[in-house]
């Protein structure tokens, strides 16, 4: 009985690993976002900002990763980064959780959510949302940093804002459609001010999620392309 389930599986795992030379041939699928971020969004004024040497290295820029980024500006002062990252050849090196490269930044990660972010006339699509903090010295003392971040990826035609998601419609495509997403990561940051009280900070971060998310809601239009579907 042993040895017929032991044949038993091997041969089903054979079939298995035959099924995918069955698998139909494809390229890789098209982007479905431009890696031309906007001059303005809304009142907030774009300046270009270069990716290190470290992350275009670290990302995979040799096997086609593509960049783009831009620090915005509002008539305050306060700050928003973008950084998109387009994946190349080796997608498993350029597409990535953010919670890795804050971690690897010294970030502590305090909170996480995911919520759908409305589109007039699209609909809604997936955003993933973090709060972290960092403790950063100024002389003999110590002052703690409060960063937002928000981010999602943008395939062919998909939008997803978690690993298994974007995990799964990989494989979907993979099997029924023979074709390799392509997909493009975009991340969204900025700084909360520091502020001397507890009850002022809240205001704060409050204020400064709210800008955040309607920061968003222009921006998204303008560099997802027409293919991608919304929910």
């Amino acid at each position: 009985m042993t040895t017929s389930r032991l044949a038993t599986l091997v041969a089903f795992l054979a079939l298995g690993i035959a099924t995918v030379f069955l698998l139909p041939k494809g390229g890789e699928q098209p982007a479905g976002i431009v890696m031309a971020l906007p001059d303005f969004v809304g009142n907030w004024k774009g300046t270009d900002a270069e990716m290190t040497a470290a992350e275009r290295e670290t990302l995979g820029e040799a096997t086609g990763t593509r960049f783009a980024r831009k620090t915005y500006r509002n008539l305050e002062g306060y700050e928003i980064m973008v950084s998109i990252v387009l994946s190349g050849h080796d997608m498993s090196t350029a597409i990535h959780r953010p919670e890795r490269c804050l971690q690897a930044q010294g970030w502590t990660l305090q909170e996480a959510d995911h919520f759908a972010m409305p589109l007039t006339q699209h609909g809604t699509f997936p955003i993933a949302q973090l709060r972290s903090t960092r403790v950063v010295k100024q002389g003999d003392a110590a002052a703690t940093r409060e960063l937002e971040t928000f981010y999602w990826f943008v395939g062919e035609k998909d939008i997803c804002a978690g690993h298994w998601s974007r995990w799964a419609i990989d494989n979907r495509d993979r099997l029924f459609r023979g074709v390799s997403q392509r997909w493009a990561y975009i991340l969204v940051s900025a700084g909360v001010p520091a502020v001397p009280d507890a009850k002022s900070s809240e205001a704060l971060r409050k204020w400064a999620d709210h800008a955040m998310r309607e920061f968003i809601r222009i921006l998204a239009p303008k560099i997802h392309l027409d293919s991608v579907r919304y929910d």
